[in-house]
């Protein structure tokens, strides 16, 4: 396994050649992403789940990739093709004025068109995510969420936690997903999805929340619109990461305008 990285001032990105995966974004020294077990850092899935089931297709999340390119300021990685989903995947870090942009490239490698939409999936130890939309959530969750506004937020508590499993389904989002924990603020901004366009069964932000308080962590995801591809043709998306460190006076609590106040003063960057 071999890892690359992209520095953007105090920021770093690592991505993993065995899998693709984002496996470290740190800030300085301080790292946001999880370390440990089999839910490490952040990973790509095509949506809708039903085109593949469980587990996730092996060829784009554990399998190794091709390095297509790599300097200071970009990094372009490549999966092999997988068959039975006609897919190929590219994935492209570069350095942005205020973070590091992923994108995402599918391409179709089969003779008719292809339907998926983009999904990607961010392993954290914990906190609390949030993000805007008025808009209740969808009737497939399974974990409730506080309302507070124009804000939704969840904070996770594993010990709490019980059968279902416990995920959040959200659409009408305005193009962020945000976590606050241990003094940092991970902030992913991407383009909105109207909930017409959400691939079937899916929604545009998902929330796992991981049951096992001895390896605690959650999932914070944000999926692109279910789209075409022509055969030979790609679907390109991108995601924005951002990655500072609050003030100690900010609590990390829902609710609090602080971090909200944080996330749009990073979005007018």
């Amino acid at each position: 396994m071999t890892i690359l990285t992209i520095s953007n001032n105090n920021l770093s990105m690592g991505i993993s050649t065995s899998g693709g995966r984002i496996v470290s974004f740190k800030i300085d020294d301080q790292e946001s992403l999880v370390q440990q077990g089999i839910q490490v850092g952040s990973t790509f899935w095509p949506a809708p789940q039903s085109l593949w089931g469980w587990p996730p297709p092996a060829i784009l999340d554990e399998e190794q990739y091709d390095v297509l390119e790599h300097s200071e300021t970009c990094i372009v990685l490549q999966s092999k093709a997988d068959d039975k989903l006609a897919v190929k995947l590219q994935k492209i870090l570069t350095c942005k004025k205020n973070g590091i942009e992923v994108t995402y490239k599918l391409v179709n490698i089969s003779e008719k068109p292809n339907q998926m939409a983009p999904w990607e999936i961010t392993r954290l130890e914990g906190g609390v995510t949030f993000y805007e939309s008025s808009c209740q959530l969808e009737s497939q969750s399974t974990c409730d969420i506080e309302q507070l506004g124009k804000y939704q937020w969840y904070d996770y508590q594993p010990e709490l936690l019980a059968d279902p499993v416990p995920k959040i389904f959200a659409n009408e989002s305005t193009g962020w997903l945000a976590n606050a924990h241990k003094g940092l603020l991970l902030i992913k901004q991407f383009t909105p999805v109207e909930k017409c366009n959400v691939a079937p069964g899916e929604s545009e932000v998902e929330i796992y929340a991981h049951q096992d308080a001895a390896n605690a962590y959650i999932e914070i995801e944000q999926q692109g619109a279910f789209e075409v591809i022509e055969s030979g043709e790609s679907l390109s998306w991108s995601v924005l990461w951002c990655l500072s460190r609050l003030d100690k006076q900010v609590t990390i609590k829902s609710g609090n305008q602080l971090l909200i106040d944080h996330v749009h003063n990073h979005l007018k960057l």
